[in-house]
């Protein structure tokens, strides 16, 4: 992360304001690092037992995170939509990628309780059941739904082919996370919606993201 000071400006000023504000400061939020945002660094930091200069290096960052990424990771549901044993292979391997993917996004697996965002998960466990030794075991293992809710179908150090490679390149399922991004079709560019099923939305009737907002 950028080290910021007094005087600094920009976007990482406003992710800095931003956390500050969640620790239960007052700071405004408009991208410049002035003295309010300085004292409510040094105060941080003087509760964290840091260096309390009022400059948001590596230690402090670090710090301010550090409570996020833990709320973040709490949030995650690890017990409502576990896949089988059959589902993913039991090997830990480090990882250096995360693959999105996204599902047909509505009943794909009929029969099951399950929500319609997240009943891919049953179709894996369907599917996976009835497979062979000798075929792939498919699934994610991570999915998000509808509403943002993150899922958790088994532990990540894990693996199981989402790539559709086959085996002669599975070094990649096993060396990458794939994350589910529950949706219900995808866009062919310019022209329709195509949505699982093969139902198809013309352009016309569709609203387009504006690039030009986001950058």
């Amino acid at each position: 992360m950028e080290t910021l000071r007094v005087g600094s400006k920009g976007d990482s000023v406003r992710s800095l304001q931003l956390l500050l504000n969640q620790r239960g400061y007052t700071v405004d939020v408009d991208g410049v690092f002035g003295d309010e945002s300085e004292d409510a660094i040094i105060d941080f930091q003087t509760k964290a037992k840091l260096n309390a200069d009022g400059v948001v290096g590596e230690m402090t960052w670090n710090a301010l995170l550090k409570n996020e990424v833990k709320t973040f990771v709490s949030k995650i549901n690890k017990s409502t939509y576990l896949v089988n044993e059959k589902s993913f292979y039991p090997e830990a391997f480090a990882k250096k990628n995360i693959v999105l993917h996204h599902t047909a996004g509505w009943v794909v697996q009929k029969g099951t309780k399950d929500k319609a965002s997240m009943n891919h998960v049953a179709w894996w466990n369907s599917r996976n059941n009835e497979i062979s030794d000798t075929q792939g075991r498919v699934s994610t293992a991570f999915s998000i739904d509808y509403h943002g809710n993150i899922y958790q179908h088994f532990d990540p150090k894990f693996w199981a082919y989402h790539l559709g490679l086959g085996r002669a390149k599975n070094y990649l399922d096993k060396q990458s996370i794939g994350i589910e991004i529950t949706n219900e079709g995808y866009m062919k560019r310019n022209t329709m919606v195509i949505l699982y099923g093969l139902q198809v939305i013309l352009k016309s009737n569709t609203i387009d993201h504006k690039m030009n907002q986001y950058t």
